[in-house]
């Protein structure tokens, strides 16, 4: 609508009257106004025209060549270590075909690795991503640490110091997602592809184990026919509530595992079976095929 606002007013000079142009106010106007008050409006105008002139003050300048971006949603793009030409005949073979590596580099990469584990999964495959979560939550108290994946359920964790590494070597066992884990001390002749050398602390059950036994004379006798005896659970020592006694070895997971020992009791010889806790399947039906057929009945 169009608003008819002239006013009449007095000439300061002459004293006649005059009067101003009328206000006119567009229907777009009169719709602004009634939805937002004035203050809002001038606020609104004014920061919009700031902003403008803000973008184009603080326009960021352009950036060298090969540097990173910055920025909340900029692609960090991949940054790659510039290599050099070599003259052939500094590392070439005596055979002329052949690579000498250099010594100095290999002495310094061992010095590094000197603090490493090498872990792997024993079971079905596990994605890397899962892995790295897992490893992150259960040893956030050895403070940081940098996991290395070298191949399917295998990797490389590097410690801070030999001590954190050795705490995990010989703390609990460590189980991903019903898999246990194999680790040993990173050494050169580590491969991913080879679980020798590979230890893990086991929980192992002895079901059905007479409570003549249930002493800790006994149980470690028994626990070292296994491995290397850690710890024994509560439980078994104070004779608790528990259907079978429990015991945690250090276990030599490349080793054939046994279904169980023979025992040399006071009412005769008998065969202890046992339970590993967390070994996939496939670890037990190895055991059971490498298990004489006569340690069985």
């Amino acid at each position: 609508m169009y608003q008819d606002s002239s006013v009449a007013t007095m000439d300061d000079d002459s004293g006649s009257p005059r009067c101003d142009p009328p206000l006119v106010t567009t229907p777009a106007q009169e719709f602004a106004s009634r939805q937002c008050p004035q203050a809002a409006c001038e606020n609104a105008t004014g920061g919009s025209a700031g902003s403008v002139q803000h973008q184009q003050t603080s326009r960021a300048k352009p950036m060298p060549l090969g540097s990173p971006p910055t920025g909340m949603f900029s692609w960090n793009k991949l940054q790659c270590v510039p290599l050099s030409r070599l003259n052939k005949e500094v590392f070439l073979g005596k055979d002329g075909k052949s690579m000498d590596p250099k010594i100095e580099a290999i002495r310094s990469n061992i010095a590094k690795l000197d603090r490493a584990l090498v872990p792997k999964v024993l079971g079905r495959r596990i994605s890397f991503p899962l892995q790295l979560n897992e490893l992150k939550r259960r040893w956030y108290q050895f403070v940081e640490f940098d996991v290395i994946a070298i191949a399917p359920n295998s990797f490389i964790c590097l410690f801070a110091s030999p001590e954190a590494r050795d705490a995990i070597l010989m703390s609990r066992p460590w189980i991903i997602a019903g898999n246990i884990i194999g680790m040993d001390k990173w050494s050169p002749n580590s491969s991913p592809n080879s679980l020798h050398g590979m230890h893990s602390p086991i929980w192992i059950r002895l079901p059905q184990l007479p409570l003549i036994y249930w002493d800790v004379d006994n149980i470690n006798r028994i626990a070292n026919m296994f491995g290397d005896p850690l710890w024994m659970d509560l439980h078994t020592s104070s004779w608790g509530k528990s259907s079978y006694a429990r015991i945690c070895v250090r276990i030599d997971v490349s080793q054939w595992l046994l279904l169980g020992i023979w025992i040399n009791g006071i009412h005769g010889h008998f065969f202890q079976r046992v339970e590993y806790e967390g070994l996939p399947t496939f670890s037990l039906i190895a055991a059971s095929l490498a298990t004489p057929m006569g340690a069985a009945l």
